[in-house]
């Protein structure tokens, strides 16, 4: 079975590390559970969430959006619903930011009872919110004509807030709905935009939408709205902040993007390093086998190395090897003890074998030296094997 490239292996482990990281980020991602999310956050289909508002807002022909970042400047923005936000309490900042949309020429709807976080919010707005008396505050009913469009009959709230200017005699607070304990839906001009105010986020959530004339309340206050115009949910002060949670610190944050751009690249690099960027050239012939051409590749090398010593000692064990075969003598002996044996064997090529082994041990001063070392050993050889030459008994 053929192996696969390194190539290959690498672009699988990058595509197994960017498949598993998304899993380990759902998975360190915890379940939302309906039951147990905020009230007002258009992320819950729970009785108290707000999910139905922003689908029926976004039927109706309207952008929506989540905004969950601050400093807030509303850049695209025709309205800004915020609702409830008790998990985390409006700033002075971000109610600033709230008040300066507002002024530009925004829209604010703020359903709030009071006691929610929003205390800063209604400071910059110049208006309250708090609990009259015990009660279930149940129902509502328009405060002259200014629910007309659609008609508002009612409108249910289950809340005993009430909402006032903190100035009594402020000209720009019109009230547009009252219960038993007094204003609950009122209006306030600030700059060139308005402010909505709804005592309780109740008749904006998910169970109190379809109740009494609820829907009517909303299409109301979003009278002035262009059509198509884009709708905000503040979802920041609902603890849904970028970088609420790992997933979302990787898939929104710098240093996330980062990761999956190296990521990318890298992939892409892997790709674009297997492509062939020409032609396909011919595979080489397969190299001689001949021993000359062995012989003569190997010494290239060791020629271009500078490997005379090493080439030296090799021709020194070889001559030995070669005149010890035919005269059953130990090659692994010594210069001295080979060089003795031979001479009992061979004494006329003792001599020279005992000055060749002597000069093979000293480097070479130049190329042409070695070249003569190693054409005394092939003649030392050839005289070795020469049958002129009679083998001397062993003594």
């Amino acid at each position: 079975m053929k192996r696969l490239p390194r190539r290959v292996w690498l672009l699988i482990a990058v595509g197994a590390a960017l498949v598993g990281g998304t899993i380990l980020l759902q998975l360190l991602t915890p379940a939302a559970n309906a039951e147990t999310l905020p009230r007002g956050t258009t992320l819950s289909a729970a009785p108290k969430g707000s999910l139905a508002l922003s689908q029926w807002l976004e039927a109706e022909g309207y952008g929506m959006e989540r905004v969950r970042e601050f400093p807030f400047a509303g850049d695209g923005l025709d309205a800004l619903f915020v609702i409830a936000p008790a998990i985390k309490e409006v700033s002075k900042e971000d109610a600033a930011d709230i008040a300066g949309f507002v002024e530009h020429g925004g829209t604010l709807v703020l359903a709030t009872d009071g006691d929610d976080g929003t205390a800063n919010l209604q400071n910059a707005l110049d208006l309250s919110v708090a609990q009259a008396k015990p009660g279930t505050g149940a129902t509502a009913t328009p405060d002259g004509p200014t629910l007309a469009r659609p008609p508002v009959a009612t409108i249910a709230l289950r809340s005993a807030a009430t909402v006032r200017p903190n100035n009594q005699a402020d000209p720009r607070f019109l009230s547009r709905a009252t219960s038993e304990n007094g204003t609950v839906v009122a209006t306030m001009a600030r700059g060139t935009g308005r402010v909505h105010v709804v005592a309780g986020p109740y008749a904006l959530s998910n169970a109190g939408l379809p109740e009494a004339d609820n829907l009517a309340l909303i299409q109301n206050l979003l009278a002035g709205l262009p059509a198509g115009g884009r709708i905000g949910f503040d979802e920041y002060h609902h603890g849904y902040g970028l970088g609420s949670n790992i997933a979302d610190l990787a898939l929104r944050s710098p240093w996330g993007w980062a990761l999956f751009y190296l990521a990318g690249l890298t992939l892409i690099a892997f790709i674009l390093g297997g492509r062939r960027f020409g032609r396909s050239l011919p595979a080489p012939p397969a190299p001689p086998k001949a021993p000359a051409e062995y012989a003569r590749a190997l010494g290239n090398r060791w020629r271009e190395g500078k490997q005379h010593g090493f080439a030296q000692a090799h021709i020194a064990e070889r001559l030995k090897r070669d005149l010890a075969a035919p005269f059953g003598l130990d090659p692994a002996a010594d210069d001295a003890a080979f060089v003795a044996a031979l001479d009992a064997r061979r004494p006329d090529l003792a001599a020279d074998c005992a000055a060749l082994l002597a000069d093979l041990r000293t480097a070479a001063k130049n190329e042409a030296a070695f070249v003569a070392l190693a054409q005394r050993a092939e003649t030392l050889r050839h005289r070795a094997t020469d049958t002129r030459f009679a083998a001397v008994p062993a003594a």
